[in-house]
């Protein structure tokens, strides 16, 4: 077991520092590139589509005992996309590429990230290891938001570059070692974890309401990732440092609260607990369409630090649901599942976003809309906002089935 949790520490770790160091701040760079709101979202429609064909080209490698070459995989394409970012013109086609890219890397850390968590997770103690990965996890990340926002705001790309290789090649050269590709090989291996196809995962449906969360989800990660980091550089007066700073103290302040209170998640009954957080969830996107930069100073960091925790109380909450569930059937299925159908519903509705955003904007249709609210892009993200509160009750939805099953767990 300390070898199963050095390794995904490891491997977690350096790949939020690579994270935070410049791809965190992806939304930030299209937009002042003179990026609109419209195109942001087309390129996370993209990056979701680019993961899905991406998915089924790692599970053909996994299934061809390729297990280390994946790993490598996701630190060369970190590396090719700061990379062009960095020393590339960002043309319309290097966008374009940029979200292929995107979506190729992410779906190269993701898919080893969860199968390397849920081989050392057990519904005893995926609570408390959410909750650890949270912290470790989250206070690396900072750094690397720190060190990327400074580097960016005093243009240092090349320095930016330059640490990615270096993380990357601290990254290989661990994964060398005996006890780490053996850890590799016992989360990914094709003998350890059943081979699924894809047309499989495609047919994928469970009683749990799994497949449309799943697709809903796919929505609201980007919507925190992206969309939601756009209101906090707005926040910041559009100051890489300003929006490093805001971040990093978030950290620090869920990071005490997690710590507290992260032993005593496993120990709630995880039905109960993920209904209490959605609840919480859907009043955090009432906030978010309520935060304007107008308000003062008090109020809007209080309504930010209580955004911060209630999303981060859900996402653990749903983590813990998620893992807990994947104990009780086929696990790699139900993993695959999630990732294909979480990329789906980014692709389709960051498709729909883009394409409203578009219509909305074209004033020749004379739509009954007030133009120049639609060119405050604040404004629109409140819009947003408030469009997907109610859509988060979709939330409740998951896992009604097996509720009382769950519950005898923690009796």
């Amino acid at each position: 077991m300390l070898i199963n949790i050095r390794y995904f520490y490891q491997f977690s770790g350096l790949h939020a520092l690579l994270i935070g160091l410049l791809p965190f701040f992806i939304p930030v760079i299209l937009w002042r590139q003179q990026q609109s709101l419209a195109q942001v979202a087309w390129f996370i429609s993209i990056s979701g589509f680019s993961f899905l064909i991406a998915l089924g080209l790692w599970e053909k490698l996994r299934n061809s005992r390729f297990n280390h070459s994946m790993i490598k995989l996701a630190f060369f394409s970190e590396c090719l996309l700061v990379g062009m970012l960095v020393l590339m013109p960002q043309t319309s086609f290097q966008i374009l590429v940029l979200a292929v890219l995107n979506g190729v890397y992410s779906c190269c850390y993701w898919l080893p990230q969860r199968m390397l968590f849920k081989k050392l997770s057990t519904s005893q103690n995926s609570g408390n290891e959410f909750g650890n990965f949270q912290i470790l996890v989250g206070i690396l990340l900072k750094i690397g938001i720190l060190t990327g926002g400074y580097l960016l705001e005093n243009h240092g790309g090349s320095w930016l570059l330059a640490l990615s290789l270096l993380i990357s090649a601290v990254g290989l050269w661990m994964q060398q070692s005996v006890n780490n590709r053996q850890q590799i090989d016992q989360a990914v291996g094709q003998q350890t974890v059943e081979t699924v196809p894809l047309s499989e995962v495609i047919r994928f449906k469970d009683s749990q309401n799994s497949r449309g969360v799943f697709i809903v989800d796919g929505l609201f990660l980007f919507l925190e990732s992206y969309f939601w980091l756009l209101s906090l550089f707005f926040i910041g007066q559009q100051s890489f440092s300003r929006l490093s700073l805001i971040i990093v103290t978030l950290t620090i302040c869920l990071s005490v609260i997690f710590f507290l209170i992260k032993r005593q998640i496993d120990k709630v009954d995880a039905y109960k607990l993920f209904q209490a957080a959605t609840v919480l969830y859907i009043a955090s996107w009432i906030l978010r369409g309520w935060v304007s930069p107008d308000h003062n100073n008090l109020m809007l960091s209080i309504a930010i630090v209580a955004i911060a925790f209630f999303t981060s109380l859900f996402r653990l909450a749903f983590n813990k649901l998620f893992f807990d569930l994947a104990d009780k059937q086929p696990t790699q299925r139900y993993l695959l599942a999630k990732s294909w159908f979480t990329q789906l519903g980014v692709g389709v509705f960051f498709a729909a976003v883009a394409l409203l955003l578009q219509l909305l904007s074209n004033s020749q249709l004379g739509l009954p809309f007030n133009y120049d609210q639609l060119n405050n892009n604040q404004t629109v993200l409140s819009w947003i906002y408030w469009a997907s509160a109610p859509l988060a009750s979709i939330y409740f939805l998951y896992a009604r089935q097996n509720a009382y099953q769950l519950a005898q767990n923690y009796r």
